[in-house]
């Protein structure tokens, strides 16, 4: 059997060198936290952040702690297509070793982004879907590389009918329901790439679905803003109080990118927190995961129109991928 770090303390100082790591939403909470205990352990840390003014300051931020830290510092708004189209169409690192899809939002208000598309299912899935699928199609996974997607315990409440994920009213909108989407959605994606990443990055290559609990960052301030003003400070002190720190919540992060497991049957698992726990059954259907990257297909056609054929037709490559069986996650329920 193999050894498994259990904790942040089993991580050695070189844990990751000669690593590269590309973190969505690193400009701040479990993304920032993130960066730095890669960094220390000497990873080169790609930080890919919306506001390169908030990125600078998370990075000095990090600097001030560990000097010698490799940071590089990018900029995309991962909740929209062309912005993602885009990032990728520049971005030459050949080679990724670990990608952390963690940038995302909760309790938003009802918006649709300037694409059509609901603003919480696209920042916390349809912009890492664009990003992982370009990265995977271009050959900037590394071999053995480790995918690691945040998601939540709430996937269990999504809405299994994939077609009604962006069929929103500003009057029909429920928040923790479409947060619930956007994170059933993150798992199915998980369950889609475990294949993927077999055939096109090497059968080494694991993909999971961590779940970091429940963490006090910046993430809830759309649930602190709806609290009247008097009662927001006591609501921050509560949160902070009762919630996990943000280097707390990276951690199952971090102990599934130092994973030694390469047996690619136990790609495609689900982590609550730093513990591996079975599957919501209903989650392991071949026809659900297929019908979620069809829908997620649907969304970028949408969005970019006929403006980016390079993209397009680099899905439509991968869609054409043969999908795995799910009978071994299945087993391991």
């Amino acid at each position: 059997m193999i050894k498994q770090a259990r904790s942040l303390a089993d991580l050695t100082d070189t844990e990751f060198s000669g690593k590269v790591v590309l973190i969505t939403g690193a400009s701040g909470g479990i993304g920032e936290a993130a960066a730095l205990e890669f960094a220390r352990r000497q990873a080169k840390v790609i930080m890919l952040v919306r506001s390169l003014e908030r990125g600078k300051l998370a990075r000095d931020r990090i600097w001030e702690k560990h000097p010698a830290a490799d940071l590089h510092l990018v900029s995309a708004d991962i909740s929209l297509v062309k912005s993602v189209a885009a990032f990728c169409r520049g971005f030459s690192e050949p080679h990724i070793d670990i990608l952390v899809n963690n940038a995302g939002i909760f309790g938003a208000p009802f918006e649709l982004t300037k694409e059509g598309v609901e603003s919480t299912l696209a920042a916390n899935h349809l912009g890492h879907f664009v990003l992982t699928c370009m990265l995977l199609s271009k050959g900037q996974l590394s071999q053995g590389a480790k995918v690691i997607l945040v998601t939540g315990a709430v996937y269990k409440r999504g809405n299994f009918e994939v077609s009604e994920w962006n069929n929103w009213t500003e009057e029909s909108y429920k928040k923790m329901k479409a947060y619930s989407n956007s994170k059933l959605a993150v798992c199915l994606f998980a369950l889609w790439l475990r294949s993927a990443l077999r055939r096109l990055s090497s059968a080494t290559a694991m993909v999971y679905a961590v779940h970091p609990g429940v963490v006090c960052t910046d993430i809830g301030r759309h649930v602190v803003r709806g609290c009247i003003a008097p009662c927001r400070p006591c609501l921050r002190c509560c949160m902070r109080c009762m919630m996990l720190s943000p280097r707390q919540g990276c951690k199952g992060i971090l102990l599934r990118a130092a994973d030694l497991e390469t047996d690619s049957g136990k790609s495609g698992r689900y982590f609550n927190k730093c513990r591996s726990e079975p599957w919501h059954k209903p989650v392991l259907d071949s026809d659900l995961v297929t019908r979620c990257w069809d829908f997620s297909f649907k969304l970028v056609v949408q969005a970019l129109g006929d403006s980016d054929d390079d993209v397009l037709n680099r899905l439509k490559k991968l869609r054409e991928l043969p999908q795995d069986t799910l009978a071994d996650l299945e087993e391991q329920n």
